[in-house]
């Protein structure tokens, strides 16, 4: 893992990448517990020698959808251990870890993930000291709850501090207040029933519409119904 993080560290380095948090574990068991106590993960590289390490990357897989996953392996494990669609990965690293084919594969993941917060418009989520980028088109709505706001993805519900006006400020071209206590991407609106009051985002989604909503949600409705 040491080898590991002074490649990242190069790498972010050299070609003056964004910051980021970067979490080592050796061992296995504390590593699969701040899998689980995450909010958000970006990027996971794990060693698959060990079978509770790619239960792990499963189990990750299913709470993390959109993360990269990078194998760790070598020429004693089968490709059938870790290249499978309940892991999905992204790319390989093959031990030794200090090669120049290792490094050009972390240098094009990283360079990818850098031009995502670069190109797209992002929702820059602070929590615990570090900085998640997640685009605008992979939330579906924002939440005020519980004296925290929730960003809700396909997958994923991301917990962060702030408030709703503030965000709505911040997010007014894309997203649109449908209650006191939401905030839709316009992008995601599916159908509105106005007679019950929802909106439908996506395929699942349903939210309540409030009466002082109404006005702007259909303006925004109309605008991108065409008419």
């Amino acid at each position: 893992m040491k080898i590991l993080r002074k490649l990242l560290t190069e790498i972010s380095i050299q070609q003056n990448l964004a910051d980021y948090q970067l979490d080592t574990f050796v061992v296995l068991k504390e590593w699969a517990a701040a899998i689980e106590k995450a909010e958000l993960l970006d990027l996971l590289v794990c060693d698959v020698s060990d079978k509770m390490a790619v239960e792990t990357l499963v189990k990750a897989r299913k709470s993390y959808r959109e993360a990269k996953i990078i194998p760790i392996a070598d020429d004693s494990i089968l490709p059938s251990v870790y290249v499978r669609p309940d892991i999905f990965p992204c790319t390989l690293l093959w031990r030794p870890m200090e090669t120049e084919q290792n490094k050009k594969a972390m240098l094009q993941i990283l360079l990818s993930m850098s031009e995502l917060t670069e190109e797209e418009k992002v929702l820059c989520i602070r929590t615990r000291q570090k900085a998640q980028y997640i685009p605008y088109d992979k939330i579906y709505y924002i939440e005020a709850r519980d004296k925290k706001l929730y960003a809700r993805t396909e997958y994923q519900e991301i917990g962060f501090g702030g408030t709703l006006m503030q965000l709505q400020k911040q997010l007014k071209d894309s997203f649109v207040r449908c209650h006191k206590g939401y905030l839709v991407n316009k992008s995601k609106i599916l159908a509105i029933d106005w007679a019950n009051h929802l909106v439908q985002l996506g395929s699942e989604i349903v939210l309540p519409i409030s009466r002082n909503c109404q006005s702007k949600l259909r303006e925004v409705y109309d605008a991108k119904d065409g008419r």
